[in-house]
């Protein structure tokens, strides 16, 4: 998988990831931090007791586990959705897909480890396809953060 690197020291990153993050998984492979909207929508999810927000916020954690263990997750788990543009900065963005919600960011290295830092979220995605605006946000949020 494509990754990015930070132009800033990378424990600049973990700083601020340490800060304003929620670390949803940990391994040996790699590591999946929310920060932002991601963190707040997320958050929201794991409080509501709706069926279909019941089984994202089950299947989600799964993913996230799977991920930073380096597993195999389909693209019905978690896929690119293309390159972005935001100023100077190109970066893949990519999706972790639960049952009716959606979790964008970017793939970089943090402290010499492969992150997946979530930074926007779509929680009530109705058709499979991605929603270009909420792509970009995610790109946006990322850079007017760490960059």
């Amino acid at each position: 998988m494509a990754s990015g690197s930070h132009e800033k020291d990378s424990n600049d990153g973990v700083a601020i990831l340490r800060k304003d993050g929620c670390i949803c998984a940990n391994g040996d492979h790699a590591d999946v931090w929310l920060i932002d909207e991601a963190k707040s929508e997320y958050e929201k999810l794991l409080a509501r007791t709706d069926a279909n927000s019941r089984r994202a916020a089950a299947q989600l954690p799964r993913y996230f586990l799977r991920y930073s263990q380096g597993l195999r997750l389909s693209d019905e788990q978690f896929k690119p959705q293309g390159q972005k543009s935001s100023g100077k900065h190109t970066l893949q963005i990519w999706e972790f897909k639960g049952y009716q919600y959606r979790i964008y960011g970017v793939v970089v290295e943090v402290g010499k480890k492969r992150t997946f830092i979530g930074t926007a979220a779509d929680p009530s995605k109705k058709n499979n396809k991605a929603n270009p605006s909420i792509v970009q946000k995610a790109l946006d949020n990322y850079v007017r953060i760490f960059k």
